[in-house]
């Protein structure tokens, strides 16, 4: 039975109506107060998990990284002329670290708990299962923010960069091979990457930016699944609806989730699906781990049911979202994004409005979740 587009639409403009909900905002403190009420009225638990947690990473990942990393593609033009190899070796230098921000997650987890700590919250519903049940976390953060370069330009800068490594490493090879090029031409190739991380290092935040289709699409998802999850497993599935804080400081409230209630779901019996940016119309972005029979798979498929067009991906170069935090405690975890190409440059700024998203397709996706959660609660599909 197909869920009431009227109910999505209704949930949808509760979260707008918050106006923009930056960390520490009134407006992020008024979508909480909406979610909570939420869960109660759908016979969940609700209960906020109280937490804090540093700027200090976001501001390496995108000040201090970003920096350095221009530095060395300075100092990679500068040392051409009289030793190209040295060109080349700062070049792989700086790709290895290019890769290793797009995978901070896996390693800079610490840095939160050092310098100012920022209150935050996750706010969770929860239908407990019966003893040994698969659990199944739905998820989706309520806090925005407004950048002055929207999401698509930040991903360019990012690629500028990494081509412009990519590039000194290869005009490198060829002054070792003896075929040096003109310095002018380094320099233009080291150029492009320094614009593109300029970008980053100057892309200050604010509070602009009412977040329709970043997140209070994945708001209406969670929100409605929190109503018609709870009778479709009937305690077959330990079901968590979890509306994330702090996922614009670096998916720290994902994090906190994960360090705290981890200890309680078996990574064995736990499936993780994350909603941010939905609703948008074109296809549905499936990303995270990919192995035959799993929960991931049948979503797909529910969701392929449903009439929309799936692709399934690793991850997205320049953007963090929040099943990765899942991913990295070892949880069968995904995120389902959406949107054509001409929309992201609407994100992180004030055009991101409640026009832009579709409650039908918000509609279908729920329809799709609650029969692939059917699936789970028979036992019909293994979990990761």
């Amino acid at each position: 039975m197909a869920v009431d587009r009227g109910l999505i639409e209704r949930l949808f403009g509760q979260i707008i109506a918050c106006g923009p909900r930056a960390v520490g905002s009134v407006g992020e403190g008024r979508a909480a107060q909406v979610i909570e009420g939420w869960f109660a009225e759908d016979g969940l638990h609700p209960f906020r998990q109280e937490f804090t947690i540093s700027r200090w990473p976001l501001v390496a990942a995108s000040r201090i990284v970003p920096t350095v990393a221009a530095a060395g593609l300075v100092l990679a033009a500068l040392v051409y002329p009289t030793a190209g190899w040295a060109t080349g070796l700062i070049a792989v230098g700086l790709v290895v670290s290019l890769v290793a921000v797009q995978r901070w997650h896996h390693f800079g987890e610490r840095l939160f708990d050092y310098g100012r700590q920022v209150p935050c919250a996750n706010v969770i519903g929860r239908s407990k299962g019966a003893e040994g049940a698969a659990a199944l976390v739905v998820m989706a953060h309520y806090d925005t923010k407004s950048q002055v370069l929207p999401i698509l330009l930040r991903v360019v800068g990012i690629g500028m960069a990494a081509l412009s490594a990519a590039g000194l490493v290869v005009l490198s090879v060829l002054a070792v091979a003896g075929l040096a090029v003109d310095p002018v031409f380094v320099w233009f190739v080291a150029g492009v990457g320094v614009v593109g991380l300029l970008g980053q290092i100057l892309n200050l935040s604010g509070n602009e930016s009412v977040g329709a289709m970043d997140n209070a699409s994945g708001l209406a998802v969670i929100g409605a699944l929190a109503r018609e999850l709870p009778s479709r497993l009937d305690g077959r599935v330990d079901l968590w609806v979890v509306a994330t804080g702090a996922e614009e400081l670096g998916l720290g409230g994902a994090l906190r989730f994960a360090q705290r209630y981890g200890k309680e779901l078996d990574r064995g019996r736990t499936v993780c699906v994350n909603f941010d940016t939905v609703g948008t119309g074109g296809v549905v972005y499936m990303i995270g781990s990919r192995r035959e029979g799993d929960f991931g798979e049948v979503l797909r498929r529910r969701l392929e049911d449903r009439g929309f067009s799936v692709r399934r991906a690793k991850g997205v170069i320049g953007v963090g979202v929040d099943h990765m935090r899942l991913s990295a405690a070892g949880f069968a975890a995904w995120s389902l994004t959406q949107g054509p190409l001409r929309l992201t440059a609407r994100i992180h700024t004030p055009a991101d409005r409640a026009e832009l998203v579709r409650s039908d397709d918000l509609s279908r996706m729920v329809d799709a979740v609650v029969e692939a959660a059917g699936e789970l609660a028979e036992g019909k599909v293994i979990c990761g």
